[in-house]
């Protein structure tokens, strides 16, 4: 197996080397200097609690409609199952330019957008835009997350609860969703953190208002390295603990 080393460690190393060189190049002066003055201090938290705010209210959507999604791809022999699972898969290969044209179109173009414009609500340069891009993205690390955890539930405890007089609400939501409490904690943070990520489909449909990507990628471009530098830093400790508390999960799941 020692013939494995090597490669590994080249990719890992891959990885680790420019993490340590983003954290070494941190000038404190920076930090100091963005959070004394009151316009770059303000926009900075400004754009943390939008970054904070889209991805928590995305996810919650994820959970409420991607979990039944992730039961059916789990437990359904239907023939349409592969077709849904090709669609749910297809945010991840889409160029993210290409995400936020299809969004911008649907919104912009359609009876749906008409309608949220009816009712008051904007996607354009807005909240809701952030929302709706993060849902796109962490659609598939939710329910495919989600949709392995089930598999790995034993089907027979569900067949035991239907023979007892159970239907089959009663069957998910007292064996199956409570069996999938760990699992629907992972897939709900993996969605978090692909959502926290998004550049290229925010800059088309949601440029505003920031959040902590884009203003990395605003900074870097208005005002130098050094000050992007810092919000960076800060979008990657985020990352990083949601992968702590990912990997914590996932090691309690195996013992």
């Amino acid at each position: 197996m020692k013939v494995f080393y090597i490669p590994s460690m080249i990719l890992i190393a891959y990885v680790v080397v420019p993490l340590i060189t983003l954290f070494a190049n941190v000038n404190p002066s920076s930090f100091e200097e963005v959070f004394s003055n009151e316009y770059l201090s303000k926009t900075l938290n400004e754009s943390i609690r939008t970054t904070l705010v889209a991805s928590g209210i995305s996810v919650v959507i994820l959970i409420l409609l991607g979990t039944p999604l992730a039961y059916f791809l789990a437990r359904s022999r239907s023939k349409l199952k592969n077709v849904l699972q090709s669609i749910i898969d297809l945010p991840m290969a889409l160029p993210h330019s290409v995400i936020g044209i299809m969004l911008l179109l649907a919104f912009q173009g359609t009876p749906l957008g008409y309608l949220l414009r009816e009712i008051g609500i904007t996607i354009i340069d807005n909240i809701y835009g952030t929302i709706a891009v993060m849902v796109f993205v962490g659609l598939p690390f939710y329910v495919n997350g989600l949709r392995n955890g089930i598999e790995d539930i034993p089907e027979s405890l569900e067949i035991v609860a239907r023979s007892l007089g159970a239907n089959p609400y009663q069957t998910f939501i007292k064996i199956t969703l409570p069996l999938s409490k760990r699992s629907i904690m992972v897939a709900s943070l993996l969605a978090w953190a692909r959502g926290i990520s998004e550049i290229g489909a925010l800059l088309i449909l949601a440029y505003n208002p920031m959040t902590l990507s884009v203003l990395v990628y605003e900074w870097y471009k208005t005002l130098g390295l050094e000050y992007a530098l810092t919000a960076s830093t800060i979008l990657a400790i985020i990352t990083i603990i949601l992968f702590l508390v990912v990997q914590q999960l996932r090691s309690k799941g195996n013992d």
